[in-house]
Protein backbone atom coordinates (compact mmCIF):
# COMPACT_ATOMS: atom_id res chain seq x y z
CA UNK A 1 0.00 0.00 0.00
CA UNK A 2 1.43 3.61 -0.99
CA UNK A 3 2.29 5.60 1.59
CA UNK A 4 -0.48 8.09 2.71
CA UNK A 5 0.59 12.24 2.02
CA UNK A 6 1.76 13.90 4.60
CA UNK A 7 -0.49 17.33 5.50
CA UNK A 8 1.05 20.38 3.56
CA UNK A 9 2.20 23.02 5.70
CA UNK A 10 0.72 26.46 4.24
CA UNK A 11 2.95 29.85 5.44
CA UNK A 12 -0.35 32.28 4.98
CA UNK A 13 0.38 35.84 4.62
CA UNK A 14 -2.13 38.71 2.71
CA UNK A 15 -4.92 38.25 0.43
CA UNK A 16 -6.78 35.26 -0.53
CA UNK A 17 -4.20 32.98 -2.50
CA UNK A 18 -3.53 30.93 1.49
CA UNK A 19 -7.33 30.13 1.31
CA UNK A 20 -7.76 29.08 -2.32
CA UNK A 21 -4.45 26.83 -1.74
CA UNK A 22 -6.04 25.16 1.37
CA UNK A 23 -9.32 24.84 -0.88
CA UNK A 24 -7.46 22.69 -3.59
CA UNK A 25 -5.58 20.47 -1.59
CA UNK A 26 -8.01 19.58 0.80
CA UNK A 27 -10.20 18.64 -2.47
CA UNK A 28 -7.44 16.52 -3.84
CA UNK A 29 -7.50 14.35 -0.48
CA UNK A 30 -4.62 15.71 1.33
CA UNK A 31 -4.80 17.37 4.54
CA UNK A 32 -3.45 20.94 5.30
CA UNK A 33 -1.96 22.60 9.03
CA UNK A 34 -2.32 26.56 8.30
CA UNK A 35 0.25 28.60 9.93
CA UNK A 36 -1.40 32.46 9.41
CA UNK A 37 1.03 35.17 10.07
CA UNK A 38 0.14 37.59 13.12
CA UNK A 39 -0.90 40.85 11.53
CA UNK A 40 -0.04 40.15 7.86
CA UNK A 41 -2.64 37.12 7.51
CA UNK A 42 -6.22 38.35 6.63
CA UNK A 43 -8.13 35.71 5.27
CA UNK A 44 -10.61 33.43 7.55
CA UNK A 45 -9.03 30.03 8.37
CA UNK A 46 -11.84 28.63 10.37
CA UNK A 47 -12.45 25.36 8.06
CA UNK A 48 -8.94 23.99 8.33
CA UNK A 49 -6.53 23.46 11.21
CA UNK A 50 -4.47 26.77 11.34
CA UNK A 51 -2.77 28.31 14.19
CA UNK A 52 -1.43 31.84 14.65
CA UNK A 53 2.41 32.52 14.97
CA UNK A 54 4.34 36.01 14.65
CA UNK A 55 6.49 36.12 11.44
CA UNK A 56 10.10 35.96 14.00
CA UNK A 57 9.16 32.87 15.33
CA UNK A 58 10.67 30.40 13.29
CA UNK A 59 11.05 28.13 15.98
CA UNK A 60 7.86 27.89 17.17
CA UNK A 61 6.50 27.48 13.38
CA UNK A 62 8.49 24.79 12.77
CA UNK A 63 7.86 22.95 15.70
CA UNK A 64 4.36 23.27 15.20
CA UNK A 65 4.68 21.86 11.81
CA UNK A 66 7.18 19.11 12.51
CA UNK A 67 4.48 17.98 15.36
CA UNK A 68 1.75 18.05 12.13
CA UNK A 69 3.84 15.42 10.43
CA UNK A 70 4.68 18.26 7.47
CA UNK A 71 6.79 17.59 5.43
CA UNK A 72 6.31 20.07 2.44
CA UNK A 73 5.45 23.39 2.67
CA UNK A 74 4.23 26.56 0.26
CA UNK A 75 4.34 30.64 1.13
CA UNK A 76 1.21 31.86 0.18
CA UNK A 77 0.50 35.73 -0.18
CA UNK A 78 1.73 38.41 0.10
CA UNK A 79 4.69 39.05 1.47
CA UNK A 80 5.66 42.46 2.61
CA UNK A 81 9.25 43.03 4.21
CA UNK A 82 8.61 43.65 8.00
CA UNK A 83 10.84 46.56 10.19
CA UNK A 84 13.14 44.54 12.26
CA UNK A 85 11.29 46.10 15.34
CA UNK A 86 7.62 44.77 14.52
CA UNK A 87 8.73 41.16 14.06
CA UNK A 88 9.68 40.22 17.69
CA UNK A 89 11.67 37.27 16.29
CA UNK A 90 12.35 34.62 18.83
CA UNK A 91 16.04 33.22 19.01
CA UNK A 92 16.26 31.00 16.05
CA UNK A 93 14.14 34.04 14.32
CA UNK A 94 16.34 36.44 15.59
CA UNK A 95 19.79 34.64 13.72
CA UNK A 96 17.87 34.05 10.86
CA UNK A 97 16.34 37.69 10.48
CA UNK A 98 19.72 39.27 10.97
CA UNK A 99 21.14 37.60 8.06
CA UNK A 100 17.77 38.12 5.80
CA UNK A 101 17.20 42.09 6.50
CA UNK A 102 20.53 42.67 5.46
CA UNK A 103 20.55 41.31 1.57
CA UNK A 104 18.22 41.18 -1.64
CA UNK A 105 14.41 40.27 -1.63
CA UNK A 106 15.62 36.31 -3.26
CA UNK A 107 18.02 36.08 -1.29
CA UNK A 108 16.47 36.61 1.64
CA UNK A 109 13.69 34.24 0.92
CA UNK A 110 16.32 31.38 -0.10
CA UNK A 111 17.57 31.51 3.53
CA UNK A 112 14.34 31.31 4.95
CA UNK A 113 14.03 28.29 2.53
CA UNK A 114 17.26 27.10 3.53
CA UNK A 115 15.87 27.09 7.37
CA UNK A 116 13.37 24.96 6.91
CA UNK A 117 14.77 22.83 5.08
CA UNK A 118 17.31 22.20 8.02
CA UNK A 119 14.74 20.36 9.47
CA UNK A 120 13.71 18.24 6.61
CA UNK A 121 10.69 20.61 5.33
CA UNK A 122 10.80 21.61 1.60
CA UNK A 123 9.39 24.23 0.57
CA UNK A 124 7.43 23.72 -3.23
CA UNK A 125 6.10 25.77 -5.84
CA UNK A 126 2.69 26.59 -5.35
CA UNK A 127 2.30 26.49 -9.01
CA UNK A 128 2.24 22.75 -8.26
CA UNK A 129 -1.21 23.47 -6.85
CA UNK A 130 -2.68 25.94 -8.63
CA UNK A 131 -1.74 25.41 -12.02
CA UNK A 132 -4.98 26.52 -13.57
CA UNK A 133 -4.34 30.28 -11.91
CA UNK A 134 -1.17 31.27 -13.85
CA UNK A 135 -1.19 33.71 -16.96
CA UNK A 136 -1.65 31.34 -20.05
CA UNK A 137 0.44 32.54 -23.43
CA UNK A 138 -1.72 35.08 -26.02
CA UNK A 139 -4.95 36.83 -25.46
CA UNK A 140 -6.27 36.13 -22.56
CA UNK A 141 -8.97 39.02 -23.06
CA UNK A 142 -9.10 42.38 -24.81
CA UNK A 143 -7.76 42.94 -28.61
CA UNK A 144 -4.46 41.46 -29.64
CA UNK A 145 -1.42 44.15 -29.23
CA UNK A 146 -0.48 46.14 -32.43
CA UNK A 147 2.87 46.35 -33.49
CA UNK A 148 3.67 49.26 -31.32
CA UNK A 149 2.24 47.78 -28.30
CA UNK A 150 4.43 44.82 -29.01
CA UNK A 151 7.66 46.45 -29.54
CA UNK A 152 7.04 48.07 -26.32
CA UNK A 153 6.70 44.44 -24.48
CA UNK A 154 9.57 43.28 -26.00
CA UNK A 155 11.42 46.61 -24.50
CA UNK A 156 10.16 45.70 -21.08
CA UNK A 157 11.13 42.04 -21.42
CA UNK A 158 14.68 43.13 -21.90
CA UNK A 159 14.57 45.31 -19.18
CA UNK A 160 13.38 43.01 -16.76
CA UNK A 161 15.43 40.26 -17.59
CA UNK A 162 18.76 42.24 -16.81
CA UNK A 163 17.26 44.49 -13.85
CA UNK A 164 16.29 40.84 -12.36
CA UNK A 165 19.64 39.85 -11.62
CA UNK A 166 20.26 42.90 -9.04
CA UNK A 167 16.49 41.66 -7.76
CA UNK A 168 14.67 44.52 -8.20
CA UNK A 169 10.83 44.50 -8.79
CA UNK A 170 8.73 41.71 -11.33
CA UNK A 171 7.13 45.19 -13.07
CA UNK A 172 7.93 47.62 -15.44
CA UNK A 173 5.47 50.34 -17.48
CA UNK A 174 6.54 51.12 -20.91
CA UNK A 175 5.63 54.25 -23.37
CA UNK A 176 6.33 53.80 -26.71
CA UNK A 177 10.36 53.53 -26.09
CA UNK A 178 10.86 54.39 -22.73
CA UNK A 179 10.11 52.43 -19.79
CA UNK A 180 8.44 55.38 -17.27
CA UNK A 181 8.06 53.34 -14.40
CA UNK A 182 10.19 50.76 -12.66
CA UNK A 183 8.98 48.35 -9.49
CA UNK A 184 11.31 48.46 -6.90
CA UNK A 185 10.53 47.56 -2.95
CA UNK A 186 7.27 49.70 -3.09
CA UNK A 187 5.38 46.90 -5.11
CA UNK A 188 3.03 46.99 -8.39
CA UNK A 189 0.33 48.90 -6.73
CA UNK A 190 2.46 52.12 -5.66
CA UNK A 191 3.98 52.05 -9.10
CA UNK A 192 1.14 52.57 -10.66
CA UNK A 193 -0.14 54.96 -8.42
CA UNK A 194 2.71 57.40 -9.88
CA UNK A 195 2.39 56.09 -13.57
CA UNK A 196 -0.10 58.64 -14.74
CA UNK A 197 1.48 61.79 -13.96
CA UNK A 198 4.07 60.71 -15.95
CA UNK A 199 2.30 59.36 -18.91
CA UNK A 200 2.48 61.32 -22.49
CA UNK A 201 -0.48 59.43 -24.76
CA UNK A 202 1.27 60.55 -28.01
CA UNK A 203 3.58 58.45 -27.31
CA UNK A 204 1.88 55.26 -27.75
CA UNK A 205 -0.30 52.73 -25.76
CA UNK A 206 0.97 52.76 -21.88
CA UNK A 207 2.01 49.17 -21.48
CA UNK A 208 2.90 47.06 -18.09
CA UNK A 209 5.24 44.19 -18.04
CA UNK A 210 5.39 41.11 -15.51
CA UNK A 211 7.40 38.00 -15.12
CA UNK A 212 9.42 36.29 -12.87
CA UNK A 213 12.89 37.83 -11.98
CA UNK A 214 15.74 36.26 -13.79
CA UNK A 215 17.06 32.74 -11.91
CA UNK A 216 14.11 33.25 -9.59
CA UNK A 217 13.47 29.95 -7.72
CA UNK A 218 9.74 29.28 -8.56
CA UNK A 219 8.58 28.36 -5.27
CA UNK A 220 9.65 31.85 -3.38
CA UNK A 221 7.23 35.10 -3.99
CA UNK A 222 5.92 34.51 -7.42
CA UNK A 223 5.01 37.41 -9.22
CA UNK A 224 1.12 37.88 -9.02
CA UNK A 225 -2.04 40.29 -10.21
CA UNK A 226 -5.29 40.42 -9.00
CA UNK A 227 -8.30 42.94 -9.03
CA UNK A 228 -7.02 45.79 -7.66
CA UNK A 229 -4.06 45.93 -9.19
CA UNK A 230 -5.62 45.59 -12.67
CA UNK A 231 -8.20 48.85 -10.92
CA UNK A 232 -4.85 50.65 -10.86
CA UNK A 233 -3.87 49.99 -14.06
CA UNK A 234 -6.84 50.70 -15.27
CA UNK A 235 -6.77 54.77 -13.25
CA UNK A 236 -3.22 55.01 -14.60
CA UNK A 237 -4.49 54.78 -18.16
CA UNK A 238 -2.56 51.63 -19.26
CA UNK A 239 -4.37 49.38 -21.84
CA UNK A 240 -2.23 46.56 -22.11
CA UNK A 241 -0.52 44.09 -19.59
CA UNK A 242 2.07 41.41 -20.60
CA UNK A 243 2.12 38.40 -17.89
CA UNK A 244 5.00 36.20 -18.43
CA UNK A 245 2.78 32.93 -19.10
CA UNK A 246 3.06 30.32 -16.45
CA UNK A 247 4.79 32.78 -14.42
CA UNK A 248 2.62 35.01 -13.26
CA UNK A 249 -0.13 34.13 -10.89
CA UNK A 250 -3.77 35.52 -11.80
CA UNK A 251 -5.57 35.85 -7.85
CA UNK A 252 -9.19 34.80 -8.62
CA UNK A 253 -8.55 34.42 -12.34
CA UNK A 254 -12.11 34.82 -13.28
CA UNK A 255 -12.45 37.65 -11.11
CA UNK A 256 -9.32 39.39 -12.89
CA UNK A 257 -10.32 38.69 -15.86
CA UNK A 258 -13.89 40.16 -15.86
CA UNK A 259 -12.08 43.38 -14.00
CA UNK A 260 -9.75 43.79 -17.21
CA UNK A 261 -12.78 43.90 -19.16
CA UNK A 262 -14.81 46.60 -16.93
CA UNK A 263 -11.45 48.55 -17.34
CA UNK A 264 -10.91 48.01 -21.32
CA UNK A 265 -7.03 46.28 -20.41
CA UNK A 266 -5.77 43.75 -23.09
CA UNK A 267 -4.26 40.52 -20.77
CA UNK A 268 -1.87 38.86 -22.92
CA UNK A 269 0.50 36.29 -21.73
CA UNK A 270 4.42 35.94 -23.14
Amino acid sequence: MAKAATPLGIIAAAGPVPLTVAEQVTASGRDVVIIALKSIADADFDKFPHYSHRLGAVAGIIDRLKQAGVEEIVMAGRFTRPKMASVMPDMRGAKLLSKALMVGDDEALNLVKNEFAQDGITVIDIASILTKDYATEGVMTGHPPQEDALASIAIGQDFLTLSGQFDIGQSCVVEGNRIIAVEAAEGTDAMLDRVAGLRDPDLGPLVMVKMLKSGQDRALDPPGIGVETIKRAGQAGISIIALEAGGVMMVDPNSTIQAAQDHGITLFGI
